[in-house]
């Protein structure tokens, strides 16, 4: 399996058995590494330089699975559009399977085909007729002010108006749970203030907006809940550019003092900001790497010198 973008696809594209799918793997210097650091260094170091088992796994193959196949859709909707073959690109339900055996976790494919279904009557087969494809699963960056380097943050789909030539940048979403307690979940995510602040320096006054589309993503096989599209049009305040300013230059900077100061990665600053914040001890509710700050390393010897950082930017 290859990256490549020979269809001229407006996408990240991968080519498996002589047909494309969409590159759903994370960014590079991406946001969402950089926020991990920021809330817990020691987090990031059991995730990035450590590469510990990630009891969140099967949460990253379901939202890979799902975005696979709403991808492929959508690119297949850009093909009939622009004339092209649509069939040169895999279908939903034949990605989605294909990252479900690439994880080697089956149990998950009915599910996510189920989630994927009902996204695309809610919400693909109304937009097919008003709006025009112009990017899937693309790969951008947003600048910074007061820092030499953007960040970069995936974005799942961008879309214009054949009537008005607006354009709308969204984010999909798969989430379990219920909907009022993920609305809230997304009230202060500054990934879709960089996925305003990107459309806005690309679109200018073109930008009709940020929309965040989500569905919920049952455990079972069951029909989900609902999909609500929820128009999430963030302002450019001054609070939320100094705090992905500072978040950038903290992850820079902590991470460039931990490294040439040679901290054991098993024994880097625990939890700084975010959920538990001031408990001070890395031992927090959720984290899917606590039994490794309660217990420590699972056996000697597997610290420090050996190990080999990946950070996502410098």
């Amino acid at each position: 399996m290859t990256s490549s973008d020979s269809p001229k696809a407006p996408a990240r594209l991968v080519l498996h058995e002589g047909r494309y799918l969409p590159d759903t793997g994370p960014s590079r210097a991406g946001w969402h590494e950089l926020a991990d650091f920021a809330v817990c260094p020691q987090l990031y170091a059991y995730r990035y330089v450590i590469h510990l088992p990630d009891k969140r796994k099967e949460y990253f193959q379901r939202g890979s699975a799902f975005h696979a196949g709403l991808g492929a859709s959508y690119l297949r909707l850009w093909a009939r559009q622009n004339d092209q073959d649509p069939d040169q690109f895999w279908d939903s339900a034949a990605a989605v399977h294909h990252i479900c055996v690439a994880e080697n976790n089956l149990n998950i494919e009915r599910p996510v085909q189920l989630a994927v279904q009902t996204y695309e009557e809610n919400v693909l087969v109304p937009q097919a007729a008003e709006w025009n494809v112009l990017g899937v699963e693309l790969e951008v960056q947003a600048e910074v002010e007061g820092t030499e380097q953007g960040i970069t943050r995936g974005i799942d789909l961008v879309l214009r108006s054949k009537y008005t030539g607006m354009v709308r940048v969204l984010d999909h979403k798969s989430r379990s749970g219920e909907i009022r307690r993920i609305e809230r979940s997304y009230e202060n995510d500054m990934t879709l203030d960089i996925l305003w602040r990107w459309g806005m320096a690309v679109y200018g006054d073109n930008l009709e907006g940020v929309f965040l589309n989500y569905v919920t993503l049952p455990r079972q096989a069951k029909r989900p809940a609902m999909v609500t599209m929820e128009l999430v049009q963030t302002k450019r305040s001054f609070w939320r550019e100094a705090a992905i300013g500072d978040t950038v230059r903290y992850y820079r900077g902590g991470l460039r003092r931990l490294l040439e100061a040679g901290v054991d990665p098993w024994h880097w600053p625990k939890l700084q900001v975010g959920f538990g914040a001031g408990m001070g001890s890395g031992i927090c509710p959720g984290c899917p790497f606590l039994d490794y700050c309660r217990f420590g390393p699972p056996r000697e010897g597997m610290a420090s010198s050996s190990l080999t950082p990946e950070p996502a930017a410098s």
